[in-house]
This record gives structure tokens, sequence and C-alpha cells, in this order.
């Protein structure tokens, strides 16, 4: 927003294309139609002197006049790594990118600033690019689309408990069968859940809306009957909102990519509490470590990592 305009950055659902859309008094400014092709977006930020864009996956920053959207400038930035983020200094202007492992300013590459004694990230970062294209071996665990919504892929925003969707819905009609993803074994298969009443609903709820966010506790629950494959690569894929689990699955089995592991359902969903059939899905993860995939990503990047990496015949 810059004072009474909004500026909106869309993607088309089947292909790359983004669309840059100024309105005012929730009416669409005719006179803004920004002539630039767009890829890929990112981010937008708007000031009073101009309108910036990160597109093509964070390599370039387009400039575009904010009367009538005439592109004004074409900035590529470094390709070692691709910016995730930008901001704008509200009176100066100065633009501030940030990547993986750096902040830059833009037009002073030869300051460097860093924080003493502060430690550098170790371990497995689920953003991390590199990480990313290394990880293959996966199929889709039901059918072959990913979703379309942004909703539904990680990184959505979940209001009612005040937290992030942290995983890809697959919705399928109940009962449909579910496969195991990759090869791996079983390190949590809850044959033993219990439907919760609708206090515990309830309690969950206002939990999430006392502390601010949705705890570890309520992620959980929210979950409901699950099954946990750990994969040779380290990773963990999580089966969520199970209608029910095979029944000769087991903790501690060994199971193979396409495997039978169990059924569709809504079991831990608000929804479950209308019917057996509302809202019935497979919610499902992908961890490295204690960070899901798509963790510190947009939902539109997460969608192409899980295209990526869910591509695999089973």
């Amino acid at each position: 927003m810059v004072g009474d305009r909004v500026y909106v950055l869309e993607q088309s659902m089947f292909d790359t294309e983004a669309t840059l859309t100024a309105y005012e008094a929730a009416s669409e400014v005719s006179a803004f139609r920004p002539n630039g092709v767009m890829n890929e977006g990112r981010q937008v930020i708007g000031t009073e002197t101009a309108v910036f864009v990160l597109d093509r996956d964070g390599s370039r920053l387009l400039t575009f006049a904010p009367q009538n959207g005439r592109l004004e400038s074409i900035l590529q930035l470094p390709q070692e790594e691709m910016v995730s983020a930008f901001a704008v200094h509200p009176e100066s202007g100065q633009l501030l990118f940030a990547s993986k492992n750096h902040l830059y300013f833009f037009d002073r590459p030869g300051e460097v600033a860093n924080v003493p004694g502060e430690a550098l990230l170790t371990g497995v970062q689920p953003h991390d690019p590199a990480f990313l294209a290394s990880v293959s071996g996966f199929a889709p665990p039901i059918g072959w689309d990913i979703t379309t919504r942004d909703l539904q892929m990680p990184g959505a925003p979940r209001h009612y408990r005040l937290g992030v969707h942290e995983g890809a819905d697959f919705y399928w009609a109940r009962d449909s069968q579910i496969f195991a993803a990759a090869d791996g074994v079983v390190v949590r298969a809850m044959h033993d859940y219990v439907p919760p009443f609708p206090a515990a609903f309830y309690e969950m709820r206002n939990q999430s809306h006392e502390l601010g966010y949705t705890s570890e506790e309520a992620l959980d629950f929210y979950r409901g009957q699950q099954v946990w494959i750990e994969h040779d690569n380290g990773l963990i894929s999580r089966y969520i909102h199970l209608g029910s689990i095979a029944w000769d699955l087991e903790e501690g089995q060994t199971v193979t990519q396409g495997q039978f592991i169990g059924t569709v359902g809504n079991s831990g969903s608000p929804a479950s509490l209308e019917s057996p059939d509302s809202d019935a899905h497979l919610h499902f993860e992908l961890w490295a470590d204690d960070s899901y995939i798509g963790q510190f990503l947009r939902p539109v990047e997460s969608r192409g990592w899980y295209e990526s990496i869910l591509h695999d015949q089973p």
C-alpha cells in the first residue's frame, strides 16, 4: 500500500506470467498499465515515485512509473545467490536486498557488514536452493497434480489458529488410497488414534489465540491420524489427516515407494466436526531436520520446489 493505493502482484494459475495491478477505493486504476513482461513474480513494493517488482524467481528487479506503469528500468541481480526479498528505505529510496547468506545495498558493492560474535547458519537450510535441487527420489503420494492454489501450499496462512501451513494439500475423495512417496522406514503410525471431542478443538483454538501462534502441541493435534516415513537422504515424509492406516503397517517397518499406507480422511481438521467427508484431503509434509520444505518461502516458490521434488514414477 502507498497512501490510498494498493498494488497487487499476481501469477497466472497455469504458467509463470505475472501481472501487476493498481487499485484505489476498491477500483482498478485504469491509467496504470505496466508495459513490461513479468515472469515468476515474487514481491512488489510501491513508493510515491516508483513501483518495484522482484521477478525471474529473484534474479531481476523491475521499476515502473506509478502514474501509468511505464517500465523505467531493469536491474539484473547477482546470479550466484538468488534474492529472496528486498526493501526500500522510505526516505532515501535506498534498495536493500536479501539472499541466502548476504544483505547488500544497491550501488554499494564494497560495503560489508556483519554481526560480531554471531554464528553463521549451520546444518540443512530448508530454503537453500542448492539443497532443494539435490532432493530426489520422491513421487506424489496420491495423484499427479500439485495444487495450483497458494492457500494449499507451505507458507500459506492459517488464520483460525494464527499459524502457517507446513505442507501441500491433495484433495481426493474420502477413502482414496495413499502411497509411500519414497523408500524408507516407518517411524510413526498412529493406529491408536481416537477422534477428539469438539471441546478439544475449542481448547486448541483458544490456546492459539492466547499465545498468538500455533504451539507444537496444537500442530500435532490438528494433524490428526498420521504416518511418518524416514528416508535414506534424512528427509521425513508425513501423511496427515488420514481416514485409516494400512492394517499391516508398523513402526520400524521398511516400505517401498508406491506401497499402500493409508486412506484419505479429515482427522484432526476442524471440518471433521461437520462430517467424515467435509474437507477430506491428504496433507503431505516433507521435513529436513527440524524444518519443513517450504519454510521461509512464499507459497508460489514452495509449489515450484514440490513440483521439482515429486516427479519420480512410483
